[in-house]
């Protein structure tokens, strides 16, 4: 991981009766994972599905019965998408406590393999490619937490991957949103 990157603390957010803390020091699989989160890059930007009373979202979702965390993380994004993952790589993970009861949910980022087609059984409305400069008008609940963690999974990405951060939002950067639905 880049260490100026990470070294650079996350800042603690609230949703609600919900405390969100991310630590990216967190062994992967040393706590029982509850939930998972994908922030999945096209060379469009950060892939955002568009979720009914939450709306523009990174893919996550609950993990099922017998189901590993990265199963459910590639699970979940072809389910909310369309979108087939490259390897997965462990961000860290966020702790949700509500009412003092703590749950994990690990994070991860990957490159997107191909665009399938818009899943029609989806609980998504849509799905969008967004630039990191324009994630603040357009994320759910954007906070200095999610800005904290799009520029840690941009970063862990460049320095794992070969590839571009202005793919991710810098210069040259797409700033269209590609946005499909069901109906289309």
């Amino acid at each position: 991981m880049p260490d100026a990157v990470e070294a650079a603390p996350f800042p603690n957010a609230t949703w609600g009766e919900t405390q969100l803390t991310f630590d990216p020091q967190a062994q992967e699989g040393a706590e029982p994972a509850w939930a998972v989160l994908v922030f999945a890059v096209h060379a469009d930007g950060f892939v955002l599905a568009d979720i009914p009373g939450r709306g523009w979202t990174i893919p996550s979702g609950r993990i099922e019965a017998g189901e590993s965390p990265r199963a459910a993380a590639v699970r979940e994004t072809l389910e909310e998408t369309g979108c087939l993952l490259d390897e997965l790589t462990y961000l860290g993970s966020y702790t949700f406590t509500t009412n003092g009861e703590p749950r994990v949910a690990p994070a991860y980022t990957a490159r997107v393999l191909s665009l399938g087609p818009f899943p029609l059984e989806s609980e998504s409305c849509g799905v969008c490619m967004a630039a990191l400069s324009d994630l603040p008008s357009l994320y759910h609940m954007w906070n200095p937490l999610m800005e904290r963690m799009f520029e840690y999974a941009s970063a862990v990405l460049a320095e794992t991957r070969a590839g571009s951060l202005s793919l991710l939002g810098g210069p040259g950067a797409s700033t269209d949103h590609e946005s499909r639905s069901p109906t289309e």
